[in-house]
Parts: C-alpha cells; structure tokens; sequence
C-alpha cells in the first residue's frame, strides 16, 4: 500500500492523496484515498479477498499470493450542484487510473511474475450535511508468486 500511495503522489498533487480513511475538515475539494472505499458506514477495509496458497516440489517452496487494495476517489462540494462534482471526481479517476495501469508493477514494486490489475466500481452521488459528494471506489487486485 505504501508503494501505492506513492506512486500516486508522483502523478497527482501529494496533498489529494490520502493513505487511508482520515479525511478532516480541511480535505482539499477531490482527493484520493487509498486503503478506504470512501462509505462512511462501510466496515473500513483496506485489502479484502487474501489469500495464500502454499506448494512444495522438489526442494522448491513456493507461495501465490491474491489480495485487493481499495481504495476512491471522492470530490466534496458546499453546494448541491452535481456536474462539477461528477466532471472533477471523473477527471481525477482518470489520472489515477492512467497512472495506475501504465506501470502496475513498476510502481507499485511488485517483483515478477507479479500482476497487477486496476477495476472501478460505481459511481456515486450523495448528498450530506456538507453538501454533495461525488465518489467513485476502485481497487488494485494483486497476484503474485514467491518462490
């Protein structure tokens, strides 16, 4: 998650980028978290669906590795106007997911032969006591194997 976080502060301004759920009330109008799907009333997972699987052969131990980091794209707003909203949190998803899939492994320092695969889920429009909130959560599913 650490290399994620970081190679996404590479691409996108450091202060958008947000290692986890701790937004506060000074959180800059989109931002990018990465380890928090983004539903408050959610269960607050990071990394869903890991799993190891162990086999040994001929002297040679090896590991497979799956797991998914989650993670979001949120754009806050005072007012309840819906486009601006949707147009900022969908540029920023496009950076990122640029990002992301031009150098999965690459950036995320996974050794070969590790995969990285980038998804989105929905699309979000929420209205709050602050205003709206546009939101999209995506995740980086990871496969790797130690030997």
């Amino acid at each position: 998650m650490d290399a994620l976080v970081a190679a996404l502060e590479a691409v996108l301004d450091p202060a958008t980028v947000y290692d986890g759920p701790e937004l506060t009330g000074d959180a800059p109008p989109v931002v990018v978290c990465v380890g928090y799907d983004g539903d408050p009333g959610g269960d607050m997972r990071a990394v869903e669906n890991w799993t190891q699987t162990w086999s040994a052969s001929l002297g040679q131990q090896k590991r497979e590795e799956q797991f998914d980091i989650l993670g979001c794209v949120i754009a806050f707003t005072g007012d309840t106007g819906v486009k601006d909203r949707r147009d900022a949190v969908f540029t920023t998803f496009g950076v990122l997911e640029t990002a992301v899939r031009a150098a999965a492994n690459v950036a995320l320092g996974l050794p070969s032969p590790a995969v990285a695969e980038f998804s989105a889920g929905e699309f979000y429009q929420e209205q709050t006591a602050g205003g709206l909130q546009g939101r999209i959560p995506w995740r980086v599913s990871v496969r790797r194997v130690r030997i």
